[in-house]
């Protein structure tokens, strides 16, 4: 009877990890965004947004094809065991790199607790410019450990510093409709 129960639990436990992941429902008004197959994350955006690339490790989406407002959402590689807050910090010099026409972080708001499918995130508002032009960025960073791996996902919500409030409502959206799969 052990024996059975055991091979009982252990093909229980096989069956869990190799079933495919949950279909999340999309909610009104919002369309997956996020490859189904390949993404530990369902990402869904407004309806009247155009999606873009999807992989296993990243999905992007704009506004229109004329709005170069863009969301995308992404895995990091491993940070080395740092915190979030950590992780930050060490990306201050490299964003002063590769903004080099001026950088800065705005003090509003610098790691407020955001929830992001259940998952507790920090979020980090920052300007940049770029090619002549200010542009104003969002990033939500999620740590996020499952029973086989601990990864960080990095949501970021990119747009022309004087259009950032017009999508800021539809962004917010977003980022709370992202389910975990």
């Amino acid at each position: 009877m052990k024996k059975i129960l055991c091979v009982l639990l252990a093909l229980t436990a096989l069956l869990s990890f190799s079933s495919c992941a949950k279909e999340a429902a999309v909610p009104d008004g919002y369309k997956l965004a996020s490859n189904a197959e390949a993404c530990a994350y369902s990402l869904f955006v407004p309806e009247s947004f155009v999606a873009g690339d999807s992989g296993s490790t990243f999905t992007k989406a704009n506004v229109s094809n004329s709005d170069a407002c863009e969301v995308s959402f992404m895995t990091v590689a491993d940070i080395g065991g740092n915190t979030v807050a950590e992780h930050w910090e060490s990306l201050q010099a490299e964003y002063a790199a590769t903004f080099p026409e001026g950088y800065a972080v705005t003090e509003d708001e610098q790691g407020a607790a955001v929830s992001v499918g259940g998952i507790n995130g920090f979020r980090y508002i920052f300007t940049a410019k770029y090619g002549g032009k200010e542009y104003k960025f969002m990033q939500i960073f999620v740590a996020r450990s499952t029973l086989m791996t601990a990864e960080l996902y990095v949501f970021t919500y990119t747009a022309a510093a004087d259009h950032y409030d017009t999508h800021l409502e539809a962004v917010n959206g977003i980022v709370s409709n992202i389910v975990w799969d």
